[in-house]
């Protein structure tokens, strides 16, 4: 069959349902979303962007409508009206309708698991009760505050839109939410539907759905245990895509004929400073850490280029991303850098296994060292059980969408039990209430505030933006690489390296 593209994944055993139950909150594999896009399409979406670098990046700033025809809100950015596409099919011959929608975000709200967390805790979308369906294609959103960019919170695939007259057949008193159902049956509105499906491959060909038109025969994910095998796959070209390699994968395999880099900016990293205990008790010497570590030397020596510095708490893909909270900080400071210290103490830096993170860890222990501090790098995978570290590398932080405020909530006002850090930092929830009860026109200078005030606190250390990097075959069909092949599309703006076995 021409026409078919291969793509590595780490399994493909994996569940269906975009969403899940709160009691399976950070338990499991990290799930690739971008695969649910095959099935479920979404409201909207950003348009992808190159930047003069030649870098793709999401434009939260320019959305497109998918399922929606439009989406419209009042002056004051509490109400949106939603036309959707009129005769987008179902994977089971049912039309799109306002119905859906309802019953889709219903279902996330009673869910009360990350879906629920973006859409209304954040997004500002209130009961299901003020979700008002007009009309057979029509409805509007109530929000229980003003959003200007609401409809950049109905792009996450946690909010993929379900068929709901076929889902609520197989609703029980057992199973409320179909749950069983829709973790091994496609029942979404998405223009690809399931052929073949084994521990092996996924395989997915095209669909009349009534919206896309696509000039593929067949997408197949090919399941590689390990990173290493995916890369001996690409080489011996069983696959054509290799998605989130790191900088070390990436200069290994760039070596290969016929083969091209796609660089987009997507992730970022931080270094955590552990304020409960000795030496970073101590805000002066967090500061000194904020200001003077070599994020220059971290993207060069580290990331191999593939990265940007980063000096805000906003991910550098974000819109409006400024580093004016970081300079103010930089000038304010007059406490100076200690050199030559006679002082020595020791601290625990804890890092992932990936050569990568191995050496960042590297630059801050030769970093540390202007303070007196002897450091001693420790894989997280080597952590006894309840041990405490001075500081860590958070290597690898990709946010659902590029909006500042979801930035804030995502990294300091995350759902309670949330993954992702070894020790908690200042949580930021009575800020980003205040802020989210602000009016909108007075809520940048409130961001800009939380900036500094989280920057000043120096818990967490920005270090750098990275690029999520993608090699692929040249010869292959490049509509994938157009704003109608969402799941790669997705990949520009929300993904961490788990398409391919994540390295812990």
């Amino acid at each position: 069959m021409k026409n078919v593209i291969r793509i590595a994944i780490e399994t493909t055993d994996i569940n269906l349902d975009c969403d899940a139950p709160a009691i399976n909150v950070g338990k499991g594999p990290a799930k690739p979303y971008h695969v649910g896009y095959h099935l479920y399409d979404a409201l909207c979406a950003p348009i992808i962007k190159k930047d003069s670098n030649g870098k793709s990046f999401a434009d939260f700033n320019d959305i497109e409508w998918r399922l929606a025809e439009s989406i419209k809100s009042n002056k004051d950015y509490t109400k949106w009206k939603m036309k959707l596409k009129e005769n987008v099919i179902s994977h089971f011959d049912n039309e799109l309708t306002a119905d859906d929608i309802k019953w889709t975000y219903s279902r996330i709200k009673k869910m009360r698991a990350i879906g629920m967390w973006r859409a209304f805790n954040i997004g500002g979308m209130n009961h299901c009760k003020n979700i008002k369906i007009t009309g057979k294609y029509t409805l509007e959103f109530v929000l229980n505050r003003p959003n200007e960019f609401f409809p950049r919170y109905l792009c996450f695939a946690t909010g993929a839109i379900i068929d709901s007259k076929e889902a609520s057949k197989y609703t029980t008193s057992q199973d409320p939410f179909a749950l069983s159902f829709l973790s091994k049956n496609a029942c979404g509105f998405g223009p690809w539907k399931i052929i073949k499906w084994n521990k092996n491959i996924l395989e997915l060909r095209p669909r009349i759905n009534g919206i896309t038109k696509i000039p593929i025969d067949s997408i197949i994910y090919k399941s590689a245990v390990s990173r290493k095998k995916a890369l001996k796959m690409f080489e011996n070209k069983e696959v054509d895509i290799l998605a989130g390699l790191y900088p070390d994968e990436a200069l290994k395999m760039q070596k290969i004929k016929n083969m091209t880099m796609l660089k987009s900016k997507t992730n970022h990293s931080f270094l955590e400073l552990n304020k409960n205990i000795k030496p970073f008790n101590d805000q002066a010497l967090r500061q000194l850490v904020q200001v003077n570590i070599d994020r220059k030397k971290i993207v060069k020596n580290c990331y191999f280029g593939f990265a940007e510095e980063q000096k805000s708490i906003f991910q550098p893909n974000s819109p409006e991303y400024n580093e004016d909270s970081f300079n103010k900080l930089n000038k304010s400071i007059t406490h100076k850098i200690i050199k030559n210290t006679d002082k020595k103490e020791s601290v625990i830096l804890a890092v992932s296994s990936s050569k990568e993170s191995l050496r960042i860890g590297q630059e801050i222990k030769s970093f540390f060292l202007n303070f007196g501090l002897q450091t001693t790098i420790k894989q997280i995978s080597d952590l006894s059980e309840n041990e405490v570290v001075n500081a860590y590398v958070r290597a690898d932080c990709s946010h659902g969408i590029c909006d500042k405020r979801y930035d804030i909530a995502l990294d300091f006002a995350p759902p309670m039990g949330m993954p992702g850090r070894i020790f908690a930092v200042t949580r930021k929830s009575a800020d980003f209430k205040k802020l989210m009860s602000t009016k909108f026109d007075k809520q940048k200078k409130l961001l800009e505030k939380l900036n500094y005030d989280i920057l000043s606190e120096a818990e967490t250390i920005p270090l750098a933006g990275h690029n999520y990097l993608i090699l692929y075959k040249q010869n292959i069909n490049k509509w994938i690489f157009t704003q109608d092949y969402l799941p790669m599309a997705s990949l520009m703006w929300s993904a961490a390296r788990y398409v391919l076995a994540p390295i812990r």
